[in-house]
């Protein structure tokens, strides 16, 4: 029986992994998508997003010279589709973080983490986002 370094092992592992065409370790493919880790994941984009409009706003506003007045004048010659466009890339990923926000903090008061209320507070939010989203794109 002969001993084999740590060395030799760790090769032997990579080997057997490669000849099994194992992945190097766990990957997202593996794993089922589910409503917490989808949510979760969309939370954090949506505050990307919101940071990213943010940033945007406080460059354009620095580096802009005039008025208000001027600015909204600039914003009437662009196509309706564009401010139309802008709104709903803000107003949509705004509802979902704030609504998701406070489902974050009823958490953070040690409530809420039954299955079952954690899919109903996940659908909640879901629908009250679109549903405010909505409504306010109707009074665009």
């Amino acid at each position: 029986m002969s001993t084999a370094t740590g060395a030799s092992k760790q090769e032997d592992f990579f080997k057997k992994n490669e000849r099994l065409k194992r992945p190097m370790s766990p990957h997202l493919t593996i794993y089922k998508p589910q409503l917490t880790s989808m949510m979760s994941i969309t939370h954090r984009a949506c505050g990307m997003i919101l940071s990213a409009y943010a940033a945007t706003f406080a460059i354009y506003t620095m580096s802009s010279s005039g008025n208000l007045a001027e600015h909204i004048e600039a914003w009437k010659t662009l196509p309706v589709i564009v401010p139309f466009a802008l709104k709903c890339g803000f107003i949509f990923p705004l509802y979902y973080h704030v609504i998701n926000g406070v489902r974050h903090l009823v958490w953070d008061m040690g409530k809420g983490f039954q299955l079952g209320t954690l899919y109903k507070s996940g659908y909640a939010v879901i629908a009250l986002s679109l549903l405010f989203g909505a409504i306010d794109l109707l009074f665009y």
